[in-house]
């Protein structure tokens, strides 16, 4: 036997703003009070004033929304006026669900809220996991390799986020830090890229990829006749030396000097580096995903057409509009839902960070 329970009576709208405002009064005056009703009668049946309730949750600064599925209702409207709410009516089931998910994102911030304290936060670094490294982490002192060092004491804590047991630094990571904030500084949604704009941008990646080749061979070449003009140099002082010394000794000639060549299958120099580039021209093109490094470079049958039947679909290649870096569908659905954060720019402020220590080190010296 099956028993269905079901929600009968009256509703009391006074009750739930009494029981959100005391659920919700101890919330830090940083954080967000909010209460989101899902409403679909036409009246309330409340014990006491519900103004008085509505003015509870007004001095308490607790944002009240209210989604109706019925008609409108007039002490719904004002509670939502009164709070700095907002109130819907749903039209159809897809404008439930919108209204729903507008309350998604974190609201803005009342004007009394905007005077919150700064919260001292500490990102340690992680511990080695090598078996010779253990140390006692935590309060429990369990002795155990890995572990996060505390940046203020470099006490030793087992996970994140947490809080320091010997200075009570509050500890966190990155990627945690950018999931609670990532409606405020959110990732660009990458641009998808049609196959004509990949083969093109293979093609600039080639092209820029021969250019290097051909930059690195003509500097090899010229380092190798530079050092071989040196080495010509300091044989010819030497020949002469040993041709005035036969000469003192009996007029017998020094020996002849010998003649570097240089060939292409065997030498060493620029030679060899030549003969590596001579097929430069083939080298493959490769488009890779810049995180999880999925070749993301379209087979060659999806220019044609095999016997009247298309070839292979190619890979959905995204890229970043900020740091043009090339990903993948399912890194691109990771950055933009778990992570919070491009791996390309993050990388590329890193790299400019490094850049501006090494040339303020360079100054400095």
């Amino acid at each position: 036997m099956t028993l269905r329970k079901s929600a009968t009576g009256a509703v009391s709208l006074q009750n739930a703003l009494d029981t959100g405002v005391a659920l919700l009064r101890n919330i830090p005056p940083y954080g967000h009070r909010e209460m989101l009703v899902l409403f679909a009668a036409l009246s309330t049946c409340d014990p006491g004033n519900i103004f008085d309730s509505i003015k509870e949750a007004k001095a308490a600064k607790i944002r009240v929304s209210l989604v109706g599925v019925a008609a409108e209702v007039h002490v719904c409207r004002r509670m939502t006026q009164e709070t700095g709410g907002s109130y819907g009516i749903a039209l159809n089931e897809t404008h439930l669900s919108d209204l729903l998910l507008a309350h998604a994102p974190p609201p803005p911030a009342l004007a009394g809220n905007t005077g919150a304290e700064l919260v001292c936060m500490g990102f340690p670094d992680k511990g080695p996991d090598a078996p010779a490294s253990a140390v006692f982490v935590g309060a429990e002192a369990r002795l155990c390799a890995g572990g996060y060092v505390c940046p203020r004491c470099a006490a030793r804590v087992a996970e994140l986020p947490g809080e320091c047991h010997v200075c009570a630094l509050t500890l966190i990571s990155s990627p945690h830090l950018a999931r609670s904030y990532h409606h405020l500084f959110p990732v660009p949604r990458y641009d998808e890229l049609q196959p004509e704009q990949v083969f093109d941008l293979i093609g600039i990646q080639q092209q820029q990829l021969q250019d290097s080749h051909h930059t690195a061979a003509a500097q090899m070449q010229g380092e190798q006749q530079h050092g071989k003009g040196v080495a010509d140099g300091l044989k010819g002082l030497e020949t002469k030396h040993q041709g005035l010394k036969h000469k003192r000794e009996g007029g017998v000639k020094g020996p002849p000097m010998k003649k570097q060549c240089v060939t292409k299958d065997g030498g060493s120099g620029a030679g060899s580096g030549l003969l590596g580039l001579q097929g430069i021209g083939e080298v493959p093109h490769a488009l890779y995903c810049f995180g999880c490094l999925l070749d993301l470079a379209p087979p060659a049958v999806n220019r044609v057409q095999l016997q009247g039947r298309p070839g292979p679909p190619p890979p959905m290649v995204l890229q970043c509009p900020q740091c043009k870096h090339t990903f993948c569908f399912e890194c691109d659905a990771y950055v933009h839902e778990q992570l919070h954060n491009c791996p390309g720019c993050e990388c590329a402020q890193q790299q400019q960070s490094l850049q501006g220590q090494a040339a303020a080190e360079g100054g400095i010296s």
